[in-house]
């Protein structure tokens, strides 16, 4: 079992007590003590952020952003794979 899986509160009980709450969000045990690193994280408006959830094709994401980045938008992605 993961280390996040077994942080992961089974009961409503657990979840009241292990869960926070950041900026109004409630959030997983595993996230303690980083959010204000994160919030303070300096941004730059030529940064990309690519998020996906777990096993959803990260890689093809990142295919497709830099393929869009590369080739502009309205070239083909499929020509980059």
């Amino acid at each position: 079992m993961a280390e996040s899986e077994a942080d992961t509160p089974s009961t409503p009980i657990e979840f009241e007590s292990k869960y926070f709450e950041f900026d109004g969000v409630r959030l997983p045990p595993f996230c303690r003590g980083k959010m204000e690193d994160i919030s303070n994280f300096s941004l730059r408006s030529s940064d990309i952020w690519i998020v996906t959830y777990p096993k959803s094709g990260k890689r093809t994401s990142y295919t497709v952003v830099v393929a869009a980045l590369t080739y502009g938008c309205a070239g083909s992605a499929a020509s980059f794979m």
